[in-house]
């Protein structure tokens, strides 16, 4: 009989998300937990001041949705219940009643809030004001310095990438040792830590 030897080590995937090593050089990069927590930041203030204005649009040009949400969710658990497709009813009921136009109406303009507000925040400060809470700033990778306009349009546009792929572009953030998302490598920009207590 053969006998396998199997690693476990090999088979934990936890272990890419364990802390990388912090060198002398690792230090100066921003970490994953802190660009997702400014990251947070700036998706929250975004939200809270364009949601509203983004719902009085939809309103204005489309009308209140037709349909009670909680009236869908009990006709797909009726159907379900049935032996029916509750998710397929789900949907219908939601795009009759114009939740899902709604959706996509809201998330396509926060993107272009977003993408703006980024872009005039790094032009003046090479950071977003969530950035400037957690003590990050966006750099150039080659010169250290402040990176060009161009690179700023570029890695706003390089987000849908990162995204859009289960967000595995910000994922890459903790699986490398200068911390660099997607977006980061399209852009050639890095995100550096601006207070020296951090790096010791």
């Amino acid at each position: 009989m053969v006998k396998i030897n199997l690693d476990p080590e090999k088979f934990n995937l936890m272990r890419f998300l364990r802390p990388l090593p912090k060198t002398a050089e690792q230090k100066r990069y921003g970490t994953f937990n802190r660009r997702m927590i400014a990251a947070s930041i700036d998706s929250l203030f975004i939200t809270m001041l364009m949601g509203p204005l983004i719902d009085y649009y939809y309103v204005q040009h489309y009308g209140e949705p037709t349909v009670d949400i909680i009236m869908v969710i009990t006709q797909a658990n009726e159907v379900a219940a049935r032996g029916g497709d509750a998710v397929v009813k789900l949907y219908q009921g939601l795009k009759e009643g114009g939740y899902i136009d709604r959706m996509v109406v809201n998330t396509k303009w926060q993107y272009y809030f977003y993408a703006i507000y980024s872009v005039v925040c790094w032009h003046f400060w090479n950071a977003t004001p969530g950035k400037l809470i957690c003590r990050l700033q966006v750099v150039d990778a080659k010169t250290g310095g402040r990176m060009s306009d161009w690179q700023s349009i570029l890695r706003v546009l390089a987000y849908l990438p990162s995204a859009i792929m289960f967000g595995l572009g910000f994922f890459w953030i903790g699986l490398n040792k200068k911390r660099k998302g997607w977006h980061d490598y399209l852009a050639g920009t890095e995100v550096v830590l601006t207070s020296s207590k951090e790096r010791n």
